[in-house]
């Protein structure tokens, strides 16, 4: 978050309001979770909110069994 998003953002030049910054940082986490892939070993190319749909189900299928 850090490197993806504070810093890129505040070297763009000052911010006058929280709420704009509030507004880009929203913006930047739905992004992240929902359109952004992954491809770290265990994501495997899909972004945190399938992997959380995917354990959800799982979790799901276990429980009614």
């Amino acid at each position: 978050m850090l490197q993806e998003f504070y810093r890129p953002f505040f070297h763009r030049g000052r911010v006058d309001r929280i709420a704009d910054l509030d507004a880009a940082l929203q913006t930047w986490v739905t992004d992240y979770n929902t359109r952004r892939r992954n491809h770290g070993d265990y994501m495997r190319g899909r972004n945190p909110r399938q992997v959380l749909d995917a354990i959800t189900a799982r979790n799901a299928l276990c429980q009614a069994a």
